[in-house]
Parts: C-alpha cells; sequence; structure tokens
C-alpha cells in the first residue's frame, strides 16, 4: 500500500511575557493518568531528547554560540504540551508566556509510522528556514522564526516533548527554550551568521 508522508511545521516563537507586559501561566495537568503516562515513555523519550539537543547544539556551533542544556523541568512541561496536542491530533499555540517554543508534527496517512522521528530530522526542518533569513535586516517572521530561535545566542535551556496520536499515524513535538528567543529588536546580537 502506497503511504504518502506529510511533514507540518510550526513554528510558534513567541516574545517574553515582559514584551506584551502580562503573563499567562501552562495549565496544570488535571489527568492523574498524565504523570503515569511520562513514566511510562521516559525510556523512549530520552534518546529523542538527546539526538535533538545534541542537533540543535551542532547547528548553534556554525553560529558561534553556546551550547544548550537539556532542562528536565522544561521537559516535563513540553512532554504535557505534546500529549495535549497527540491527544486532540491538532496543533494550538498554548504556551508558557515565559518561553520561546518550537513545534514539529508528522503524519503518515493510510497506516501507522514505522520509522519515528530522529532529532535531526526535526532541528533540520527549524533550521532551514535559516536560508531565508535576512541578517542586516534581522527581526522575525514565520518563515525564519523557528531557525531563529535554534540559534538564539541568549537561549541557554531546552526544554524537549514529544508524542504520538492513539492510531500511530501523527507525532508531535515540542521544544522550550529559557530564555525565550525572537525578542523585541534583539536579533543582531541574538542570530549571527554562520561563520565558525
Amino acid at each position: 500500500m502506497f503511504k504518502q508522508v506529510f511533514c507540518v511545521l510550526f513554528g510558534m516563537l513567541m516574545l517574553s511575557a515582559l514584551s506584551y507586559g502580562k503573563s499567562s501561566k501552562l495549565r496544570p495537568s488535571t489527568n492523574e493518568d498524565d504523570d503515569a503516562n511520562l513514566i511510562d515513555l521516559k525510556g523512549k523519550n530520552e534518546e529523542f531528547e538527546k539526538q535533538l539537543l545534541r542537533a540543535h547544539n551542532d547547528l548553534r556551533a556554525r553560529h558561534c554560540v553556546s551550547p544548550l542544556r537539556l532542562d528536565k523541568d522544561l521537559s516535563r512541561r513540553a512532554q504535557q504540551q505534546a500529549q495535549r496536542l497527540a491527544d486532540s491530533n491538532g496543533m494550538s499555540q498554548s504556551r508558557p508566556s515565559d518561553l520561546g517554543q518550537n513545534m514539529f508534527m508528522k503524519s503518515v496517512f493510510g497506516g501507522r509510522t514505522n520509522e519515528k522521528i530522529h532529532g535531526d530530522e526535526v532541528a533540520n526542518e527549524w533550521y532551514r528556514g535559516g536560508k531565508s533569513y535576512n541578517y542586516n535586516r534581522g527581526g522575525f517572521s514565520m518563515e525564519t522564526g523557528s531557525f531563529t530561535q535554534l540559534v538564539w545566542k541568549n537561549s541557554q535551556r531546552i526544554g524537549v516533548g514529544i508524542a504520538y496520536t492513539a492510531d500511530g499515524q501523527t507525532e508531535y513535538v515540542i521544544a522550550y527554550y529559557s530564555p525565550p528567543g525572537n525578542f523585541g529588536n534583539q536579533y543582531r546580537e541574538n542570530v549571527l551568521p554562520a561563520k565558525c
């Protein structure tokens, strides 16, 4: 049976709460099974976390910026959001106001996904927006927002979540960053050309 694979990328990178003058919190989980589900997925997700972290840091090194560190609390929060998306099988712009965010979704129609996403695949999709980035002008665009968050110099920590729909046809990835990227007029000092 012929299967068509569709990848959908969302780079929903937001400004910090200070830029809006208001704060919104990620709503706490109300489902007692959420923690149990996170424990069940722990081993599978840890390998993906390491892959995505390594891919981020390899790409960031091209831009002369320091490597990110994996933050377990951010990963827990990202995992909860990825699971919410998988449970509803839809993208949403919900995110903590104090964090940057990248989102990725991959669907296989006509069957279950046989190959799980690798961290390199996701990071390279986010990085691809750099081809359109204007270093002289700087600034945010939906086309380059995932790239600029990935290489944002002042971001120091990352949290990673990955979840699958019940039918196994769709995978969701969430990455949270702290401090957040894509902030105001700070692009020139935080998004450096690849020259290392």
